[in-house]
């Protein structure tokens, strides 16, 4: 029985609602729509009425409207419903014709509902294309690919520095620098592109750019090693361990910023 009451006076809440609680419509478009067709070709500037000069700015702008002739939530006491209400305005003799009676309704629902202001529009969201999702979705690899030039950087500088004369150990320090200069290429090319395309932190500029620098480095490491040959010391094995340091130190540092902007600027304090 409590519940059949309960229904009955929910339909009756319903039915009795007005039409605005039902449905809030833009009622600020709706005004500025009705002002600017209704009152727009009067109020310009070769007006005869001084008046209608002075208030042509403001039919084609709410805010300087309101805020000049409306008194929100009040149409007696707005400056703008005195004329509508007498039905002055505009005159019947208007070229754009008087307003209707639902246009009337219309205008002083705005007012008493506090002069709101037009509802801007939702920002269309255009879907991205085949090539910017597959860019994206590429792009995704580089958190993966940046473990291999880490690693393999840093034991071709353990292989050189354990190396002393023996030659598989300098034959390895050079093969993994080979792999991971190419590794470290591959991996600031992917994070351009997830940087450019994915859904990352913004503030990527500092990590990106310390990560083309040891792209830039890892290209020379490359050149050099390929050009070492079998010598144990000598000039050319001098730069290539100066430029592998470098190297190791860039890496570090550049996937330290990654870390940072990962997991934030306070991930390694004490």
């Amino acid at each position: 029985m409590a519940s059949r009451i309960f229904a009955l006076a929910s339909i009756g809440l319903l039915l009795g609602a007005p039409a605005s609680a039902q449905h809030t419509p833009d009622l600020g478009s709706a005004a500025a729509r009705i002002l600017d067709a209704r009152c727009g070709a009067c109020h310009v500037p070769d007006s005869d009425d001084a008046k209608a000069r002075h208030q042509m700015d403001s039919i084609r702008d709410l805010p300087r409207l309101v805020a000049d002739f409306v008194t929100p939530g009040d149409p007696d006491d707005s400056e703008l419903w005195w004329p509508i209400a007498d039905g002055d305005m505009p005159p019947k003799d208007a070229e754009t014709g008087a307003l209707s009676a639902e246009e009337n309704a219309l205008l002083r629902e705005w007012i008493v509902a506090g002069a709101p202001l037009p509802v801007e529009p939702p920002p269309v969201v255009e879907e991205p294309g085949f090539l910017d999702r597959s860019a994206a979705w590429i792009g995704r690899i580089h958190p993966l690919a940046i473990h291999f030039p880490i690693a393999l950087l840093l034991a071709a500088a353990l292989a050189e520095l354990c190396a002393r004369g023996r030659a598989p150990l300098y034959d390895a320090s050079r093969y993994g620098a080979l792999l991971g200069s190419f590794g470290a290429v591959a991996a600031a090319l992917l994070g351009w592109i997830d940087a450019n395309y994915g859904a990352g932190p913004a503030d990527v500029d500092r990590h990106r750019w310390m990560g083309v620098s040891l792209a830039v480095l890892a290209v020379g490491l490359i050149v050099i090693a390929l050009s070492l040959g079998d010598a144990a010391e000598g000039k050319a094995r001098r730069r290539y361990r100066i430029v592998l340091a470098i190297a190791c130190l860039l890496v570090g540092l550049t996937a330290h910023e990654g870390g940072l902007l990962v997991y934030g600027e306070n991930y390694f304090h004490w």
